[in-house]
């Protein structure tokens, strides 16, 4: 997690901006875009030149399109999952891919970005699906809903959606930068060791119809956010009063968290957690990494998560 720290501070002395959360669904994600900054440059190369025809050059990563399946060789698809800073060793030290079969593809991760939603009584008058910003997995992928949900208001996370000009997704920008972060690097969560239990490493399951997915269980691609897996390269941290809590307490933690529900989306599931015992590592915006007993208070990691709550708090 330090070096990824390390690149992004190299990323923000280079674009004056920090790593965006990604494009739109389907296109490059944060930690595409840390790739040339932590030594992967031939990696972040392919996702240069990622598209789904001769015209769109927009960072196109759709791992169900014809840059994964056929315009990457197998032995491409597999270095995507061998960069060593995308793994924990204490929960995987291998290749980490999934190149086919019945699981959605891609490369896989321990970690994910810390993406922050406001409180529910904030939102009050936004109640359709269409148009509520506590759907916030919703607005992750779709761009024009996000855009028009004062994402400055609603989303308070470290890292946002790209900038874009017009439709031209080659053509983009970071939403916010270091000085956007009012309560300081020193008071900001960037990413955290992301919750997959044991039984579900290596196994990207996302069921279809009316069951809900099961983004917060399976262990799905980094890359970007399509097919539902919003929860693989970003968990949310939010004052929901309905939510349960955002630590688990130990891997064999079953999927559902502390809903009995079957729905997995990420209003029921848990966010962070880790193989380490007792505690869950988080990247903090100066740079450096913390260890967080997993019996951290959730109201420590929501003010840990705003950037512009005005709370100062002292790490745990």
């Amino acid at each position: 997690m330090k070096q990824m720290g390390i690149a992004v501070h190299t990323f923000h002395d280079v674009y004056n901006g920090v790593p965006p959360l990604y494009l739109e669904g389907g296109r490059a994600g944060t930690f595409c875009f840390l790739y040339s900054f932590a030594e992967q440059q031939a990696l972040w190369e392919m996702i240069i030149n990622a598209s789904d025809n001769t015209s769109d050059k927009g960072l196109n990563v759709n791992l169900y399109g014809n840059w994964w399946t056929t315009q990457l060789n197998d032995s491409q698809r597999k270095s995507f999952g061998s960069v060593a800073w995308m793994k924990c060793p204490s929960r995987r030290t291998t290749s980490a891919v999934i190149v086919g079969g019945t699981d959605q593809p891609g490369p896989l991760s321990d970690y994910a970005v810390v993406a922050y939603t406001i409180d529910r009584t904030i939102a009050a008058g936004k109640t359709t699906s269409s148009n509520n910003p506590t759907n916030w997995w919703y607005y992750s992928w779709n761009r024009s809903q996000y855009n028009s949900q004062s994402p400055n208001l609603y989303f308070r996370g470290p890292i946002l959606l790209a900038n874009i000009e017009g439709s031209d997704r080659s053509k983009w920008t970071s939403a916010n930068a270091f000085s956007s972060w009012i309560d300081g690097t020193s008071n900001q969560v960037i990413i955290g060791e992301k919750h997959i239990p044991s039984n579900a490493i290596g196994v990207c399951e996302i069921r279809a119809g009316t069951t809900a997915d099961k983004v917060f269980t399976s262990d799905c691609s980094y890359l970007t956010t399509d097919g539902g897996r919003w929860g693989a390269l970003m968990r949310r941290i939010s004052r929901f009063s309905d939510l349960p809590g955002i630590l688990t307490n130990s891997p064999k933690d079953k999927s559902e968290g502390r809903n009995s529900a079957p729905d997995c989306r990420p209003n029921d599931g848990y966010g962070f957690g880790s193989y380490h015992p007792g505690i869950c590592n988080f990247l903090i915006g100066d740079g450096s990494v913390h260890s967080f007993p997993n019996t951290t208070a959730d109201d420590i990691l929501f003010m840990l998560s705003d950037v512009r709550d005005g709370g100062v708090v002292s790490l745990p």
